[in-house]
């Protein structure tokens, strides 16, 4: 191998290089999340016995957790289809179309002639920086 140039970075002793950390297994995972101490197998053994044990699951403290609340969602729901909201935004729109429909007769219509005086604004000069207004002169009509 070729000896490094030079350079701003000292090359790193291979001994400062610690090796990856083995990653856990999926069984070490499992064995950490259902209890503490003794071994991984301890543990399971541990699980096995509490789920195969005698007694009633709280199933009931279980299903109100879950479906229970599913549920009481779809009750709170179940008239969706009848729901008349989008009629009630229907007939507000509809509402909103039929006043301009009574109030196009009394506008002036797009092709009116606008009538009146126009005054020019006064000119104002541009700041030093030259952010200021257009100063272009614009010619009379």
């Amino acid at each position: 191998m070729y000896p490094l140039e030079p350079g701003p970075l000292d090359p790193m002793d291979r001994s400062d290089i610690r090796p990856f950390e083995r990653f856990p297994s999926f069984e070490g995972i499992v064995a950490a999340a259902i209890g503490d101490g003794g071994t991984q197998a301890t543990r399971f053994a541990q699980a096995a016995r509490d789920a195969g044990a005698d007694g009633i699951p709280d199933l009931d403290g279980a299903y109100a957790e879950s479906v229970g609340v599913a549920a009481e969602v779809v009750e709170a729901n179940h008239d969706a289809a009848n729901n008349t909201t989008g009629s009630q935004l229907a007939d507000t729109t509809d509402g909103a179309e039929a006043y301009r429909a009574g109030v196009l007769p009394h506008l002036p219509q797009p092709s009116a002639p606008i009538e009146g005086d126009y005054t020019e604004p006064p000119h104002v000069p541009a700041d030093p920086g030259g952010h200021g207004p257009d100063t272009t002169e614009v010619p009379a009509p």
